[in-house]
């Protein structure tokens, strides 16, 4: 964190107009919106689960200790509402559904829209969806899949927001991920600080063209930006 913190730019450093939009209205919003405290109510419940799940390779495990390794920490997850709630994509996309902490976060940033997710296991989604509807939250449309698969179901440059928990990682490919986003559309890699997350965020960087990347500690963001004309990164923090 120390690296990070010393190499990051605040505001007051920001030249970019969409950048500095960004930090003023998405790191720097200090707002605790309705949601919040109800997730993290959920995840403490999650943590103590010790109930037994499959994961996607058949390997028997509980819920607490997998909820511990692949679910966002809560910063990360209120960045992600922020940036859904201020910028409105219409098509959202979760791959690494978990136990549907993120997938809640993103869900209640867009009451008036669908958020569809997947995972590929069906013993952790089905856990993910008693979570749902243990919040009511309704607008969340679940699916069981490899995600490589679930990509190539998907037509390209139709995903306006596509969010990538760590969970789904190993099994992408940069490049098939870049060619599903709308122009001006947003890839988000939860939970960079994982080693196998920040791998493909990097391979993700290297692949995009015309593109603006912000690094938030714990998140990474790309827009797909056809008025950006060369690649820009920013190592964003708050500034308080």
């Amino acid at each position: 964190f120390l690296k990070y913190y010393q190499t990051a730019t605040s505001r007051y450093k920001v030249h970019s107009p969409f950048v500095f939009d960004f930090v003023e209205n998405v790191l720097e919003d200090k707002r605790t919106f309705y949601a919040f405290d109800e997730v993290e109510a959920l995840r403490k419940l999650i943590y103590r689960d010790k109930r037994s799940v499959s994961m996607a390779t058949n390997q028997p495990s509980n819920i607490k200790t997998i909820a511990r390794k692949h679910t966002s920490l809560p910063y990360c997850c209120r960045v992600l509402f922020k940036t859904i709630h201020h910028y409105k994509p219409k098509t959202i996309l979760e791959l690494g559904t978990t136990f549907g902490v993120t997938t809640i976060y993103a869900a209640t940033a867009a009451l008036d829209r669908k958020v569809f997710t997947t995972d590929a296991s069906s013993s952790i989604l089905n856990v993910a969806k008693e979570n749902f509807k243990l919040l009511g939250v309704a607008n969340i449309h679940a699916i069981t899949a490899d995600y490589s698969n679930a990509l190539d179901q998907i037509e390209a440059q139709s995903i306006q927001c596509l969010i990538i928990n760590p969970a789904a990682v190993t099994a992408l490919d940069a490049n098939a991920v870049v060619h599903l986003i709308a122009e001006k559309g947003m890839v988000i890699v939860t939970d960079i600080q994982n080693t196998e997350a920040q791998l493909f965020w990097k391979s993700l960087q290297e692949t995009t063209q015309g593109s603006l990347y912000n690094d938030s500690y714990q998140m990474g963001i790309i827009w797909k930006n056809n008025v950006v004309e060369a690649k820009r990164s920013h190592t964003l923090i708050a500034s308080h």
